[in-house]
């Protein structure tokens, strides 16, 4: 799998550990720490998958995607949220059709691999 994957969360430890894990998996995986790089890095490359952190300093993940939604394409977009009400706050704000699937923090690093992996293939079978 050759899928281009941009990490966004403001936890750095995180990053590399999600970074090195879907590196090893096959997976061309860069990070930032901060949301205002991930929307330049939207702007100035493409990519398959995003993986966004919803609370972050600067300012959360779904103005995030308020932000970048023009870049998102047909990127695959995992939300990852320790909050139960991400889902809903989406939905209010438009912007559920650019996330693929939201994850509950703390996550299980195999099931989001196995979600990502399903998102990449259905895009190749259908290209």
């Amino acid at each position: 799998m050759s899928a281009r994957m941009l990490i966004v969360d403001d936890d750095k430890t995180l990053c590399e550990e999600l970074a090195d894990y879907f590196q090893e998996a096959g997976f061309s995986a860069e990070y930032v720490s901060l949301p205002e790089e991930g929307i330049v890095r939207l702007s100035q490359n493409s990519y398959d998958v995003l993986l966004l952190d919803y609370k972050m300093p600067q300012f959360d993940g779904v103005e995030f995607l308020k932000r970048s939604k023009e870049s998102l394409g047909n990127m695959k977009v995992f939300l990852i949220s320790g909050s139960l009400a991400v889902p809903q706050m989406l939905k209010e704000q438009g912007l559920s059709s650019f996330v693929t699937h939201v994850f509950p923090k703390p996550f299980n690093i195999q099931t989001l691999h196995s979600a990502v992996n399903d998102a990449v293939e259905q895009v190749e079978k259908s290209q």
